[in-house]
């Protein structure tokens, strides 16, 4: 595996941690918001979530899904948003992801 196909978020590890559908329900919509995020914002090399598509189980983003500007937005805010989401932020929330993308755009 080349560091281009390395996997850098997935629903599978979460996936498996419950069965419960309202758990289950979060784990779509965080990924979800996130994916819609990084597409409406042109940081993906293409499309990972079609128009009417579900997350599942499988899914993932690779590295080489992003663009080197996704990449690096991707490593900036990955913890702590993932953190927000632990202290109660809802999984649809991109409040936290506009304003990191913004600062890292102003420091470009």
């Amino acid at each position: 595996m080349t560091e281009e196909d390395e996997e850098i978020a997935g629903t599978d590890i979460f996936w498996s941690a419950s069965k419960s559908k309202s758990y289950r329900t979060g784990i779509k919509q965080t990924f979800a918001t996130l994916t819609g995020f990084l597409q409406s914002n042109g940081l993906v090399t293409r499309t990972l979530l079609p128009e009417g598509a579900e997350i599942d189980g499988t899914f993932v983003i690779r590295r080489s899904d992003l663009t080197a500007e996704g990449y690096e937005f991707y490593r900036r805010v990955e913890k702590r948003w993932f953190d927000a989401l632990d202290k109660g932020v809802a999984p649809t929330d991109t409040a936290m992801l506009e304003k990191m993308l913004k600062k890292l755009r102003a420091e470009r």
